[in-house]
């Protein structure tokens, strides 16, 4: 039996891995909402509203931040019929910027109050395959799984609400 030995050493800027075989090594970062768009305000040369900046993105930042949206405060469920991406908190404002950005990009999604919380919510096979094609990607691991699984298990594409006029 050959053993390689993999040195790991956590600082509090980096992580160093070292060994006989190629390693790395990743840490999540996680902070409240309110500190990254502190963050964002504060060195941002424009100092534009984050949702500002969203609307005149390309798709692509788009997507990337909805993407992080999801992967930090979303979830990804699917059992029986039921299919569902869902954000839920308590900033209205910004879930409702959000629920606009993606009506006009064509992705139809829900907006709505949810007992305490704010809620937005994107279900039906049209609606996630337009994220797709627009370049959403979960970098969460458990998020990926679930997204790939829900896509996977789909019997029968189906269309969104009130839109078998535009569909057929």
């Amino acid at each position: 039996n050959i053993v390689n030995k993999v040195t790991i050493e956590i600082l509090k800027d980096e992580i160093i891995c070292n060994g006989d075989l190629e390693c790395w090594g990743y840490k999540d970062i996680r902070f409240p909402n309110k500190r990254i768009f502190s963050f964002i305000k504060r060195y941002d040369k424009n100092k534009k509203d984050f949702s500002e900046y969203l609307n005149e993105a390309d798709n692509k930042i788009i997507m990337a931040s909805f993407s992080a949206l999801i992967d930090a405060e979303g979830s990804i469920n699917w059992y029986g019929l039921t299919r569902k991406i869902r954000v839920r908190m308590r900033n209205m404002q910004y879930l409702k910027d959000w629920s606009l950005l993606l009506n006009k990009l064509g992705i139809g999604c829900k907006f709505s109050k949810n007992k305490n919380d704010w809620q937005l919510t994107i279900s039906g096979w049209e609606d996630f395959k337009k994220l797709e094609n627009n370049g959403v990607k979960f970098y969460n691991s458990k998020k990926l799984k679930e997204w790939e699984n829900m896509m996977k298990g789909y019997k029968r594409n189906q269309i969104s609400r009130n839109s078998y006029k535009e569909f057929y």
